[in-house]
């Protein structure tokens, strides 16, 4: 059975990094891997080498997490597989700030004018 892009993309991490291939799981942070910028981009030329896709640049350094490598990963091999143009890889989801002063109604105060 041929290994899956998600266990190709854990194998890469771990040699990449040198450490035990079961200690890179899907949900595990870069953090807790130990993973920097400098380790990430390395690991994004080698998952580039592994599948023989092209990871642009800027969606490179936007990459932070385990699950988004993998996401992007996939995105660019199947788009490879299927002859489009490859897409842009997954951005992670930026905070997101509740901004109540400028809610649907305006901003206005029920009680002001009552």
């Amino acid at each position: 059975m041929p290994e899956s892009i998600q266990d190709r993309v854990l194998r890469v991490i771990a040699t990449t990094k040198r450490v035990p291939l079961d200690s890179v799981k899907p949900e595990s942070t870069f953090e807790a891997l130990g993973i920097d910028s400098l380790d990430r981009l390395n690991i994004l030329f080698d998952l580039e080498s592994e599948f023989d896709i092209e990871i642009d640049d800027e969606d490179a350094k936007q990459v932070s997490s385990i699950p988004q490598m993998v996401e992007g990963v996939t995105l660019l091999a199947h788009a490879k597989e299927a002859g489009l143009p490859a897409p842009h890889f997954p951005r992670a989801a930026a905070p997101v700030e509740l901004d109540l002063a400028n809610s649907q109604d305006g901003g206005t105060d029920p009680k002001a004018g009552a």
